[in-house]
């Protein structure tokens, strides 16, 4: 295979069930964060399929189509009380988890962890293709190459450890070795580890089959896939259509190359779509007072700095570097559509995962999610590739081999140390981000969930409960999501008054309601619930429910 510059390389090489079976090896890492979730514990909590803190998010919006005991294509917050709010929201892959659980009534935990493995397995074959399209997959060394692109990073374990080991001469915990990977690691700086996600990894195959059909010159195609993304997730939609559209402002507008660049048609497809999604983004979800309290809510400067993005985009960036290293070798590789494409692609997401700097911060890191990182990662695959080809083929064997393994071993470096985490910690307390339930908030929350209480809103005094509600229940919560419950401090406040003092909302009053507490004599609740002829509909170890009437 030649690995100049000149054009796409016309990769073959692994076919059928061989680059089957390797897709589900590549894949297999993504399991262990779920498989450990599933593990018994000491604690005796239960798992839920939800092994970050947001997936039950994705669940209960996945049910607003249906709770209401009428289909409706699309959804408004769950998070919000009140059921006469707008529906105006739509994403594909929350419809389709609704969808299943009405059809099958399977716990919607299990149906969203069907969800990741489908999901997870288009990503991954999207990603190999899209690999075997511009590296090629012909030679060993660029079979390594794939493993580097799935499951490589940085230097951001080995920054953590010199910090503590060299600078503050502490052996670092485990936590503390992932000092720098941002929010413990879990924003995935690097491709593979966005295969864990339900929604990255579906978001990730739009992405780069996005991409695969525009260097494919399959505009079409491209254009479809860029308008999903944009209707699945702003964050996602927002970059892809920024990365094309600079792309063809530059392929269009300077370079001028018919029949090898992307076509006029094509940019004005792009420019439509990104009109269309700015416009609904910003213009049509923003006539919604509700939507605007959570839009600021969310307007969080939750971004990084040069001491976690360079540590981790040191690796690939060194390669593409190398790759771009003068004048004539930059321009050689220009000459390939692919290369102004990668290049548009890792100016755009940086700018975007940066982007306090210039407007108002509107969680910049959700912009990372390893879209920085793959296309510096392609813009230097031709010189890893060179490298392994070096290693395997001018040294004397085992020596080869070992080095190859070293270098293998330093690009997988942060990955390995992060996965091995949850096996090795699966019993510590708070070591991980998953979210488990007692059987007490199971018993709860299996006895509110029949049909006979939709419309009702539940009152809980537990934290956990309050937020599932929207997974397992037809209710609506008062105090739900901490950052999508419009107006949270004062719903919260509320509901600690009612707790601790007996003192109720006034707009509780016309409401049927459903009011979880903890088990105690005397609670302060007593006297409101008997005013409102509460009926006591379960109690165990830790809760009691009481099912309130509308007046």
């Amino acid at each position: 295979m030649s690995r100049d510059d000149s054009g796409p390389v016309a990769a073959k090489g692994l076919s059928g069930w061989r680059l089957a079976l390797v897709g589900l090896l590549l894949f297999a890492p993504a399991t262990i964060p779920y498989l450990v979730h599933a593990l018994p514990r000491t604690d005796r909590t239960l798992p839920t399929g939800y092994i970050v803190y947001d997936m039950a998010l994705y669940a209960g919006k996945g049910r607003e189509h249906f709770d209401s005991g009428t289909f409706h294509p699309t959804y408004s917050n769950p998070c919000d009380w009140s059921y006469g709010e707008p529906r105006v929201y739509f994403q594909p892959l929350f419809l389709a988890i609704g969808a299943v659980r009405e059809w099958t009534g399977l716990d919607i935990g299990l149906i969203l962890v069907g969800a990741w493995i489908l999901s997870g397995l288009l990503c991954t074959g999207v990603a190999i293709a899209l690999y075997r399209r511009v590296v090629g997959l012909r030679t060993w060394s660029e079979r390594l190459g794939l493993v580097v692109f799935f499951w490589g990073g940085g230097l951001l374990v080995a920054m953590g450890a010199f910090w503590f080991l060299g600078l503050k001469r502490t052996v670092p915990t485990a936590r503390e070795l992932f000092a720098f990977d941002p929010i413990d690691g879990w924003w995935f700086m690097s491709f593979g580890r966005n295969l864990i996600f339900p929604t990255e990894a579906f978001y990730h195959a739009l992405f780069l089959g996005c991409v695969l059909a525009a260097i494919g010159r399959r505009f079409a195609l491209s254009v479809a896939l860029a308008a999903l993304a944009a209707i699945s997730s702003p964050f996602t939609g927002v970059e892809l259509l920024s990365v094309l559209w600079t792309w063809c402002f530059v392929e269009v507008v300077f370079l001028r190359r018919p029949g090898l660049g992307v076509t006029t048609g094509y940019f004005a497809a792009i420019t439509a779509v990104f009109g269309l999604m700015l416009g609904y983004y910003l213009g049509f979800l923003n006539l919604f007072e509700s939507h605007r309290i959570v839009a600021r809510q969310m307007s969080l400067d939750w971004g990084y700095n040069a001491v976690q993005f360079v540590p981790a985009y040191a690796l690939v960036g060194a390669l593409a570097a190398w790759r771009l290293r003068d004048g004539s070798r930059a321009l050689a590789a220009c000459a390939n559509p692919e290369t102004t494409l990668f290049l548009a692609w890792a100016a755009v997401a940086f700018a975007l995962s940066n982007h306090e700097f210039a407007i108002t911060a509107r969680q910049p890191i959700h912009f990372t999610r390893g879209y920085v990182w793959i296309p510096l990662f392609f813009l230097g695959a031709p010189v890893l590739v060179g490298l392994f080809d070096h290693l395997g083929g001018r040294l004397r064997r085992p020596w080869g081999g070992l080095a190859a393994g070293l270098v293998l071993l330093l690009f997988l470096n942060d990955d390995l140390a992060w996965l091995a985490r949850f096996p090795l910690r699966y019993d510590v307390p708070r070591a991980n981000q998953d979210l488990r339930i007692s059987p007490e908030q199971r018993e709860v929350l299996g006895r509110v969930s029949g049909p006979e209480f939709r419309g009702h809103t539940l009152l809980s005094e537990d934290p956990t409960i309050s937020y599932l509600c929207i997974t397992s229940t037809p209710m609506r919560s008062w105090d739900a999501h901490p950052f999508e419950t419009p107006d949270l401090a004062s719903r919260h406040a509320e509901i600690v008054r009612l707790f601790a003092e007996g003192t109720p909302d006034d707009r509780w009053a016309g409401l049927p309601l459903v009011v979880v507490r903890e088990r105690r004599p005397g609670a302060a609740t007593d006297s409101w619930l008997a005013a409102r002829h509460a009926l006591p509909i379960l109690s165990n170890d830790r809760f009691e429910v009481f099912q309130v009437p509308a007046p």
